[in-house]
């Protein structure tokens, strides 16, 4: 009887398999799920895993990320933890975390994942954030990395301050996300436990206002690494102190030859700072007092 039933389940999978390949990879992520049914995708195929890690940059000096990479979301969809050996991919409505050398994918109706604008991850490894955006807003949605699948948020951060937001990075605790509003030209911060869902409205999302910037800022990416706060301003790499009342330095990327850059990554000695520009290319800067 068990022999039949492992044949049967084996044989869904293997049409499941088929019917997964048939699918865009949208519609995989969609049906994404760990049950076993015909109707369910139960792996994402190869060809998409292959599309969402084409996202992330080769971050040696001057050597090219994939040619692929073209649209705007780059590199707001990957980030590295160096320190706890995870990375964070996503592409369209797929994430997948690869940490202690396994590969965790949540995607599936549960996980309310519609579009990743942006992806983070907390300084501890144990959290990963995404901006995404849904049928008729955006929300930020909170994951543990110690699950995955076709799983529920942790938590969901909602309301119309989300609306606005570009970019998003985790403090340097842990405890809190940073928003940047692109439209407004202000940072935001808000605990990740809150939760939009609640029923007690004590535990509902607390937008604080962190900074202000210049109507003519065209801040379009957010980084905290240890005492600084870095946030890219067109050609410019602004650090202001983690604490938000004074400015650290100023970095003018074209000197370097970092033309309309995209994002940026510090090194793993924290003495570097990668810069990713437009046509996916990497240049490296000295990170200033390191």
């Amino acid at each position: 009887m068990n022999s039949k039933i492992n044949l049967f389940a084996l044989s869904i999978l293997i049409s499941g398999s088929a019917f997964a390949e048939s699918l865009s990879c949208y519609d995989q992520g969609l049906k994404y799920s760990s049950q076993i049914s015909e109707d369910a995708v139960n792996s994402i195929s190869s060809y998409c895993l292959d599309q969402v890690y084409s996202i992330a940059p080769n971050l040696n000096e001057n050597n090219r990320a994939p040619a692929s990479l073209s649209n705007n979301t780059f590199p707001k969809n990957y980030e590295i933890n160096r320190e706890k050996k995870i990375e964070v991919f996503s592409l369209e409505n797929i994430l997948v975390v690869r940490k202690d050398g396994k590969e965790n994918i949540y995607a599936g109706s549960k996980t309310g994942l519609k579009f990743i604008e942006a992806v983070t991850v907390d300084p501890s490894g144990d959290t990963v954030a995404v901006l995404n955006r849904g049928s008729s807003s955006k929300q930020v949605l909170v994951f543990s990395t110690k699950y995955s699948g076709n799983i529920r948020p942790q938590s969901v951060i909602s309301g119309k301050e989300i609306n606005p937001i570009n970019s998003i990075a985790f403090s340097q605790n842990g405890k809190e996300i940073y928003l940047n509003d692109g439209v407004n030209k202000k940072l935001l911060s808000v605990e990740k436990e809150k939760d939009s869902r609640k029923q007690d409205p004590a535990l509902h999302p607390v937008f604080n206002e962190r900074l202000v910037f210049n109507k003519k800022d065209e801040v379009s990416y957010i980084k905290s690494s240890g005492d600084d706060f870095l946030y890219l301003n067109g050609q410019f790499l602004h650090s202001v102190a983690k604490t938000f009342d004074k400015g650290n330095w100023t970095l003018d990327l074209s000197v370097v030859g970092a033309t309309n850059p995209k994002g940026f990554y510090v090194s793993n000695s924290g003495k570097e700072i990668k810069i990713v520009t437009n046509k996916n290319g990497v240049k490296t800067v000295q990170f200033p007092g390191k």
